[in-house]
């Protein structure tokens, strides 16, 4: 029991024979490592010459595999009349409990492990199996060693500390689209993975309505789907009616329109005759002044009359204050 692996095994087996004459015999050491079952034999026979007393002894560099294997010395008589064996009684080769255990390292690539996974295994009993861990929106793909290689157990006869690494998968959800008697787009996605989401979708069509955007059931606007969002996702389309002008209104609207810019233009027309004779007019329109010479021809109508008679009835008054005064200096001269 103070063995560890490596150490030196030894074994010693001593007989003495009840016959009372000498009598040669082989012995051989066998070795069983299933627990009984099979026996094998280790060594070579060695004869032990006729002495009463034997003694055999065993040694050897003790091997993890050593560990619970059964050792007997077999006994064969020389010249016997009977030539059957025996055995002495088997001892078995076992190592500190210690020196049997091993650790097991998880790396969980952001994942739970489940609290019944064991930390350490012992030699001669391993695991016969690991408990899935979790990790949110990814599904558990199974354990593997750092090549990769599947581990599903250790078994009886695994030795050393032994490192499990967690495959993920990512989950898809699927999503769904309501049209409400709409078309969708092809390049609006079916399925969305966790971690990615859906950055953006395109928008559906239906002949005589104007698409107004996504919501889900509550009514709630969708542009995208996050990288943290989980579960199937049903998108509703929203639909607003376009206006239709029946035919016969919108003639009727482009006659009024048309009729309204020949009006437009016929009174441009009738404006610009106007403004022509006016300018006429007011040419042919002449005052006289102090001198008796014809003054600057003032127009007469609209705005432009208005001033030219003002400024008309000022020179009047003017011309009359000079005669007056002119006849007043005549006067006093005289």
């Amino acid at each position: 029991m103070s063995l560890v692996p490596g150490d030196t095994a030894h074994f010693e087996s001593e007989i003495s024979l009840a016959s009372p004459q000498k009598m040669a015999v082989d012995m051989i050491w066998q070795v069983s490592r299933d627990s009984g079952v099979t026996y094998n034999d280790i060594e070579s026979l060695t004869n032990s010459g006729g002495n009463q007393s034997i003694s055999k002894p065993l040694d050897f560099v003790s091997d993890i595999s050593d560990e619970g294997s059964f050792y007997r010395l077999k006994i064969i008589p020389v010249n016997s009349i009977n030539n059957d064996p025996i055995y002495t009684e088997p001892a078995v080769l076992t190592f500190r409990a210690e020196s049997l255990e091993f650790n097991i390292n998880y790396v969980l690539n952001g994942g739970t492990n489940h609290p019944n996974n064991p930390s350490t295994y012992s030699y001669g009993h391993g695991i016969n199996y690991f408990e899935a861990p979790e990790r949110e929106g990814y599904t558990f793909m199974g354990w593997t060693d750092e090549n990769d290689n599947p581990v599903i157990n250790i078994g009886t006869d695994a030795q050393g500390d032994k490192t499990l690494h967690a495959k993920w998968q990512a989950n898809s959800y699927n999503i769904i689209y309501l049209l409400n008697d709409g078309v969708n787009s092809d390049k609006n996605p079916k399925t969305y993975i966790y971690g990615q989401g859906v950055t953006s979708f395109e928008k559906a069509r239906r002949e005589g309505y104007t698409f107004m955007g996504w919501t889900d059931e509550n009514g709630k606007k969708i542009e995208v789907i996050s990288t943290q969002d989980q579960g199937d996702k049903t998108l509703y389309a929203n639909w607003k009616k376009v206006a239709v002008v029946p035919e016969n209104v919108q003639e009727l609207k482009e006659d009024k329109k048309t009729e309204e810019n020949e009006g437009t233009q016929e009174n441009i027309k009738i404006q610009k005759s106007h403004e022509s004779y006016n300018i006429k007019n007011v040419q042919n329109i002449s005052m006289p002044t102090e001198d008796g010479k014809e003054s600057e021809k003032l127009p007469l109508t609209g705005e432009k009359t208005k001033s030219y008679f003002s400024i008309l009835g000022v020179i009047i008054l003017l011309s009359l204050s000079l005669l007056g005064v002119k006849r007043y200096l005549t006067n006093n001269k005289d």
